[in-house]
């Protein structure tokens, strides 16, 4: 049986009735800390400023392996790709949207399964951007034809519509995607959003599913996305500058955050943040994100033979990669320290010295010393948990560190031959007393309720 026929033949919830239960993708999400938002497809410009006749010349025109060659210099954990935005035009060839909409509306090229591909090479983990609701830029025909009246009108018809594309798309995909984060469509009055999640864990029961704004009842997790920090953080009460990563507050959701001109590449864009800002936020981001994914910075390619970018783009991005690499033990694969935690809302100016770590398996504690102070000894609180450490190191030049605990304070004093880094000094510590691994392993499990 052809892959088309059985697409338009098998109902929608049929996909996965040989799924089985695991959390084992839920888990890896909330272990990661830093991530690339890439928006794509036929609402991208060409550099000169021009647009595409159709989603096929988005197809066509996108270097998939320099793309994501690009991305691996970058250093991501994980890569959220736009699967359909803007006229939701798929950008794989869905049997889907042509029965309900005709010819067209979905790319010829399957771009996603040879983005997959490629990032699978490179041990990229990659979920996929979707609009479940796009239907208001749809001609009135197309409307009449799946069914949509308006955002606040639900009707049987679309929201058939929306699941047999989701459906589609899940089970094309599931063994190689990690998840959906959902832009706010999922939570239009028109759409069912239950039925959604619904329909994606009978495929793909450990799909993980985000939500921009927060977790409901269709998505475990909850996300914020800025392209103006001045604005969008503002609106929760933070007083905070454009252009100053001190004063950006760390969250317990992800956070999509534009480093280029929009989300799109567009033209005269240009990388606005240094390397080293975004850095500081990603480790701030690191040791107050308690659901997981941390931040995931937003840039854009051209629809170009070959991959091309705003100026700065790549080289900044790259940079802010071999930053978080040159520590990355103590950024990818943790999540917030319980010894030395820190609440939402926290900015790097509120910090007294800095910030905490911890790894996934719960073993190694790291400090991020975003702040050093006058001499060459770190005198911090005792651990909030009654942790017991018995030793420490520089994690930058692997020398150890003189090391004392007590019931009320731990200090930490470099080694004669190291200073305090002028951007972020990271000390490992060294656990006197295990604790079970399972502290960590289980974390995921109650990550959901607390972005309810």
């Amino acid at each position: 049986m052809s892959v088309l026929f059985s697409l338009l033949v098998m109902p929608a919830l049929g996909y996965g009735q040989s799924a089985t239960s695991t959390t084992e993708n839920r888990d890896a999400y909330a272990h990661k800390s830093y991530g690339i938002f890439v928006h794509y497809g036929s609402m991208t410009p060409y550099p000169d400023g021009s647009r595409l006749k159709n989603v096929d010349e988005a197809a066509d025109n996108f270097d998939v392996q320099g793309f994501v060659d690009d991305i691996a210099k970058m250093s991501p954990e994980y890569l959220i790709f736009t699967a359909w935005h803007l006229w939701q035009e798929p950008l794989y060839p869905s049997a889907k949207m042509t029965q309900w909409r005709g010819e067209d509306h979905s790319s010829r090229r399957d771009v996603l399964q040879e983005l997959l591909d490629a990032c699978d090479a490179k041990g990229i983990d990659v979920y996929f951007y979707i609009q479940p609701s796009e239907a208001h830029n749809y001609t009135a025909a197309d409307q009449a034809a799946v069914g949509y009246v308006d955002r606040s009108t639900k009707t049987e018809t679309y929201n058939n519509f929306l699941n047999e594309m989701i459906a589609e798309i899940t089970d094309r995909y599931k063994t190689q995607f990690k998840g959906f984060w959902f832009d706010k469509g999922l939570s239009y009055r028109c759409t069912n959003t239950k039925r959604i999640g619904e329909t994606i864990r009978a495929i793909m029961p450990d799909a993980v599913l985000i939500a921009n704004t927060f977790a409901n009842e269709s998505a475990d997790y909850g996300a914020l996305e800025t392209k103006n920090p001045k604005v969008t953080f503002g609106r929760d009460g933070y007083t905070v500058s454009m252009t100053d990563e001190e004063s950006w507050p760390g969250y317990e959701r992800s956070i999509s955050f534009v480093s280029d001109r929009s989300w799109v590449a567009e033209p005269r864009g240009k990388i606005r943040y240094t390397s080293e800002q975004m850095y500081k936020f990603t480790v701030l981001q690191a040791g107050v994100n308690e659901e997981g994914g941390g931040v995931a910075w937003a840039i854009g390619p051209y629809p170009t033979k070959t991959i091309s970018w705003n100026s700065g783009v790549l080289s900044g991005m790259t940079d802010l990669g071999a930053m978080i690499d040159a520590v990355g033990e103590s950024i990818k694969g943790t999540v917030p320290s319980d010894s030395w935690p820190t609440a939402e809302g926290t900015t790097i100016r509120d910090l007294d010295w800095g910030i905490a770590t911890r790894s996934a398996d719960g073993n190694d504690e790291y400090l991020h010393v975003l702040k050093s102070p006058s001499g060459t000894t770190l005198t911090i609180d005792a651990p909030a948990d009654g942790r017991e450490y018995s030793s420490a190191v520089n994690l930058r030049t692997g020398n150890a560190c003189g090391f004392s605990q007590t019931s009320s304070q731990v200090k930490i004093t470099l080694d004669a031959s190291d200073s305090w880094d002028s951007v972020d000094t990271v000390i490992k510590l060294i656990v006197e007393n295990q604790p079970p691994a399972s502290t960590a392993d289980s974390a995921s499990e109650n990550l959901s309720e607390k972005s309810k």
